[in-house]
């Protein structure tokens, strides 16, 4: 156990904070911070617009979504799996698939219920798109 956990439910951390279910909330705002920077290093793995330009919308738009309170990784997993999708039904057809195309497709196919049933934030992006998308496109 770390110095933030023990067996007791309730009570006040050696740190001076609040613990409920044995965790300390800094501990766990420490776990939820280093999960939402993995997930943020998923998504922007192939971007190479910090080599170009120090400034990147997408990436403050990113950091700004993971820095409010709630499901919002799930959110944001959900668009670059959708994105990889409609790069690979534009491979698919040979053509140019729209944003819009795409989340349809997504949605119609019922890959967008699948991708809830998979969805686990302790996976990495590439492995909950497989699980989602499996073999639908062949």
């Amino acid at each position: 156990m770390s110095e933030h956990e023990d067996s007791s439910v309730d009570g006040q951390c050696d740190c001076g904070a609040l613990k409920t279910k044995g965790k300390c909330v800094c501990a766990r705002k420490k776990d939820k911070n280093i999960l939402k920077h993995r997930i943020f290093e998923d998504i922007c793995q192939n971007c190479d617009c910090h080599a170009k330009n120090p400034y990147c919308t997408l990436v403050e738009f990113f950091l700004h979504i993971l820095s409010q309170d709630g499901d919002r990784e799930r959110t944001l997993v959900q668009i670059k799996c959708v994105e990889k999708y409609k790069y690979e039904l534009g491979v698919k057809h040979s053509r140019e698939f729209g944003w819009n195309d795409a989340f349809m497709e997504w949605v119609k196919s019922g890959l967008s219920k699948r991708f809830a049933e998979v969805y686990d934030p302790e996976l990495p992006l590439n492995d909950i798109y497989i699980k989602t998308v499996g073999n639908s496109l062949n």
